[in-house]
């Protein structure tokens, strides 16, 4: 081999010499570009593996045989953390694990040189994945796969088609027979879609309705009916008809499938069959029925019902029932028919029935076994029933009034046609049965006796459209007092014209005529006058024949003279106060608002006096309930004559009054009309012989200066009638605003009175009662005082009223009571030598029922021996209902207190009554011992009251006294105690205690 020359001669081509090194030196720079672009691609390729959103990978098989991944890539081999560097070399079922191995053979096919497309489920993720066998040399060198998560996608499908089930299956509930067809080259019509409840029913051949043609599905004449309506529809027009087939009644509805433009021809058309049979069935039962009940009221009402529900439903027995009153589970029926017969009412217990559970329900339906589901139902037993439906009525307040229901002795099958029937029914039986329980208790109200409900209290009558008579009863004439001379000739004009002079308005009643023999078909219902007084109740309506044509018309007049006569009475008992006659608040409040709309119109003043009796309540308790009720009775004609005509007087309750004075021209005539009031109520009311004096307090306020509405000037009249009240009575006074704060200091008085009694804050004082003789200690009252935190010192004769007034001297009576006997117990305990207390019982808490429950707890709380309370009761409060008060009081005797009758001498106490009283001391008043020693009267009243007391065994003591010359004065008269400012104030528990001590010193 020679050596190469190190200058080799250059290469000719041609006319170019080609020097070799400087080719190769090309050559070698191309081969370096292209190993850059090469590198470049790969790293895109690289780039475009990574991004996809599939994963990419190449399989191979290792030479035992397994296959192995050798690239991994993509978006989702990044998120599942199986790229190449993870991968690389291992085995499917090494990187995906078990789950792979059943995919395999999949894998083994794309090595086999086939391209393979399968869904595999990896972890609960759901991969498409194709394979794709690399052929080298005809032979698959490896296999290149990619996949795609289609999980949601999945997810998505699975839920469209679940839809999709739930659509067709809701589509199959409904009640219909919902269709799409099409028309084939031929032009034949053919169904391609069928779903609902009545494709069994409308297309029988059911497994042949889709793609069949209506030619194969149905015959003539409904065959033709359809086709002509079809061939309509894809013309566009929107089909609807009615037909009948196979025995039923359908209702057939299509229209086109309109194609993305209007001018597109019409492909395909959708529809809807609904079987109306039931429905027309149910409008003519309704018919029937409806049109013979129209003009029927009362028993004949509820008879037609049932007979006709038998006769047109079809079933064996049918009947109405109403709940008897004050007997919840009791029905008497109103009418029962058997097979279209009317049968003899019955009562009935619904216990453990089927009406029971209707009643409860509402409804209840059973259309068979009905015995088996009611075993105590006799009824259903002795009738062998099996099937029974029934809905409950109600009243217009909702309240159960009575029961419809229909039975038979076979099972019912068309129970939804029947309760239809049924609820539609039952508002009419529910009305007519509310009327007829209202017109009893009408007839209980006004002790009427009335046979029947029946039309036999109406007169009927009968006309055509010739003004010919058809029919009439008895009652008819007995009431327009016709004779049969005025029908024989059957002409409705000489009856209208005998009837028209007997009415106060004749000329409505003739046009009422006119217009309905215009309009044959209406009904009309009027009240006509006559000028006796009586007054008719009419109701027209036509009389249709059996085409349903109008050939007449029927008229009922009832006479509901005494109906109307009691509405008066119930109106006049709404407005009127039942004892004075007098207007009462609820028409006071209605005058006042119109008084007040017209002052505000004419630009006038208007005037509310409010008038209270002033001690009423004395005479009452004294002298009784009935004598009051005179004096009332009296106050009112009083008033009535003292008030100008025009305006108003009102009762508003107790010995409350109102006046509305309208049209006044200043203060001052309000002024002179309550000063005219207070004139005529001074002089003396005479009542069984005996004179009573009645003072007035009378409050007044104006329109517009003291209120703009009803309820100021009222509020406002009011609370200057108690200004006036509280000023000492028998006067008048005008309202001014600084009253207002007068009622909110009271009204914030009463919520700290009550918070006090709560709170225990009200505290007790003891007035000693000494022995008149020897000055002795023996006893002593307990008296309740109020330190108000922020008021200081408040009076009782302030806020014992108030307690009255407000209820709150209950719970204050059994604070004071309970806590005067804890004391004197306490003080027993200590060692003192026991004393008795008194304690004041209100004329409220007196007739408490529980008074004597009270009182009891209370000495068994405080372990007081009964013997040390005494109860003090004042004189009036013994002499209102003195039987019931002779009463309590032994019942309280025999708890083994004592009982003092307070203030006596002030409240006109019946000596027959003193002795029957199981009492054992009388207290003076006051007002008698204040002037013992300069009134020869009051010095004869007390000594009097001592010679009374000490007849019938009783103890005596004077209360007030607060000199020794009245005390001298009881002692010459025997007085047994005192008690007084002489010998002590009242004193508080520790001031009493050092009393206490002193005596026992």
């Amino acid at each position: 081999m020679t050596e190469k020359n190190q200058n080799p001669t250059p290469i000719q081509r041609g006319a170019v010499d080609i020097d070799p090194q400087e080719l190769t030196a090309s050559y070698e720079a191309r081969i370096a570009e292209l190993e850059q672009y090469l590198r470049e691609q790969e790293l895109r390729f690289q780039h475009t593996l990574q991004n996809t959103q599939n994963i990419i990978y190449r399989l191979k098989r290792r030479d035992d045989n397994q296959i192995i991944i050798t690239l991994a890539e993509g978006k989702i081999a990044q998120k599942y953390n199986i790229t190449t560097e993870f991968v690389y070399g291992k085995t499917i079922v090494e990187v995906f694990t078990a789950d792979a191995a059943q995919y395999l053979g999949r894998f083994e096919e794309a090595f086999a040189g086939e391209v393979v497309w399968f869904d595999c489920d990896l972890g609960g993720r759901i991969f498409h994945t194709q394979l794709s066998p690399v052929f080298d040399a005809g032979v698959v060198a490896e296999v290149i796969a990619s996949a795609i998560d289609i999980t949601e996608a999945r997810q998505a499908e699975t839920e469209r088609w679940q839809m999709a089930e739930r659509f067709k299956r809701t589509l199959a509930l409904l009640p219909s027979f919902i269709f799409s067809c099409t028309r084939d080259e031929h032009g034949r019509i053919r169904f391609n879609f069928k779903e609902g409840a009545l494709v069994e029913d409308f297309a029988h051949l059911t497994d042949k309705v889709e793609g069949a043609t209506v030619e194969e599905l149905y015959s003539s004449p409904f065959l033709e009916q359809l086709i002509t309506s079809f061939n309509h529809a894809f013309t566009g027009e929107k089909v609807e008809f009615q037909s009948e087939y196979a025995g039923r009644l359908y209702s057939v509805f299509a229209k086109a499938v309109q194609g993305k433009s209007s001018d597109d021809p019409v492909s395909e058309i959708v529809g809807v069959v609904s079987d109306i049979s039931d429905r027309k069935r149910t409008e003519e039962v309704l018919h029937v029925i409806t049109q013979g009940i129209t003009a029927k009221t009362g028993v004949e009402f509820f008879r037609y019902l049932v007979q006709h529900l038998t006769q047109t439903l079809g079933v064996q027995y049918a009947f109405v029932g109403k709940i008897q009153k004050g007997r919840e589970d009791r029905v008497q029926t109103l009418a029962v028919a058997r097979d279209g017969e009317i049968l003899e009412n019955v009562e009935y217990n619904i216990a453990g029935t089927s009406s029971e559970y209707t009643m409860q329900n509402k409804l209840c339906s059973v259309a068979s076994h009905v015995q088996e589901r009611f075993p105590q139902d006799k009824w259903l037993h002795a009738q062998n029933l099996q099937s029974h439906i029934g809905i409950a009525l109600h009243d217009s307040n909702g309240h159960p009034t009575g029961i419809i229901t229909v039975m038979d002795s076979k099972p019912i099958p068309n129970v939804e046609l029947i309760e239809t029937m049924l609820t539609i029914f039952a508002v009419r039986a529910a009305a007519e049965l509310e009327r007829q329980l209202g017109e009893e208790e009408l007839r209980r109200s006004n002790a009427i006796l009335m046979a029947t409900q029946e039309a036999a209290l109406d007169g009927i009558l009968i006309i055509d459209h010739n003004l010919r008579v058809i029919e009439y009863n008895s009652r008819l004439k007995e009431l327009w007092g016709a004779s049969d001379d005025v029908f024989a000739n059957r002409d409705a004009s000489e009856l209208i014209q005998f009837c028209l002079p007997l009415l106060t308005e004749p000329s409505i009643f003739f046009d009422q005529m006119k217009y309905l023999s215009e309009h044959p078909t209406e009904f009309t219902q009027m009240e006509v006058q006559l000028k006796d007084g009586r007054i008719f109740d009419s109701y027209s309506g036509p009389v249709m024949d059996g085409d349903q044509n109008s050939y007449g018309r029927i008229w009922y007049f009832r006479d509901v003279t005494d109906r109307k006569r009691f509405e008066e009475q119930m109106r006049h008992q709404v407005y009127f106060d039942s004892l004075t006659g007098l207007p009462n608040r609820i028409l006071f409040e209605d005058r006042l608002t119109l008084a007040i709309s017209q002052a505000k119109r004419t630009d006038t003043m208007l005037a509310v006096m409010f008038l209270d009796l002033d001690r009423f309540k004395v005479i009452n308790d004294t002298l009784g309930h009935s004598t009051g009720d005179m004096l009332l009775q009296q106050v009112a004609t009083r008033l009535e004559r003292s008030v100008q005509e025009g305006n108003t007087i009102c009762r508003l309750v107790g010995d409350e009054f109102q006046i509305i004075l309208q049209d006044i021209t200043s203060v001052q005539d309000a002024v002179k009309a309550a000063q005219h009031v207070l004139d005529h109520l001074g002089s003396p009311f005479i009542i069984d012989g005996n004179e009573l004096f009645v003072a007035t307090s009378i409050g007044i306020s104006l329109f517009p200066s003291d209120g703009k509405d009803s309820r100021d000037i009222t509020k406002h009249a009011k609370a200057a009638m108690y200004r006036a009240k509280e000023s000492g009575g028998n006067k008048y006074q005008l309202y001014t605003s600084s009253m207002n704060e007068t009622a909110f200091e009271k009204m914030a008085l009463e919520k700290d009175l009550r918070k006090a009694i709560e709170r225990n804050e009200l505290v007790i004082y003891y007035q000693p009662r000494v022995d008149l003789v020897s000055g002795r200690l023996i006893g002593m009252e307990a008296l309740v005082r109020w330190d108000h935190p922020h008021l200081g010192r408040i009076s009782p004769a302030e806020f014992i009223p108030l307690a009255e007034e407000s209820g709150l001297i209950i719970p204050l009576d059994e604070y004071v009571l309970k806590r005067a006997c804890a004391q004197n117990k306490s003080w027993q305990d200590q060692g003192y030598p026991p004393l008795r207390v008194a304690v004041n019982l209100s004329a409220i808490q007196f007739q408490q029922r529980n008074l004597a429950v009270m009182i009891q707890n209370a000495l068994k709380e405080s372990q007081l021996e009964p013997q040390w309370l005494e109860i003090e009761i004042t004189e009036g409060v013994t002499m209102h209902k003195a039987d019931m008060a002779v009463a309590t009081l032994h019942e309280l005797k025999e708890l083994g207190i004592h009982i003092a009758i307070d203030d006596f001498g002030t409240g006109y106490s019946s000596l027959s009554y003193l002795k029957k009283f199981p009492i054992d001391t009388l207290k003076i008043d006051r007002s008698f011992v204040r002037d013992i020693t300069l009134d020869p009267d009051d010095a004869e009243i007390v000594s009097y009251i001592i010679a009374l007391a000490h007849s019938l065994k009783l103890n005596v003591i004077a209360e007030g006294v607060e000199t020794e010359g009245q005390r001298a004065f009881l002692c010459e008269r025997s007085c047994d105690e005192m008690q007084g400012f002489l010998y002590s104030p009242p004193l508080s528990v520790s001031d009493f205690e050092d009393l206490l001590r002193r005596n026992a010193g």
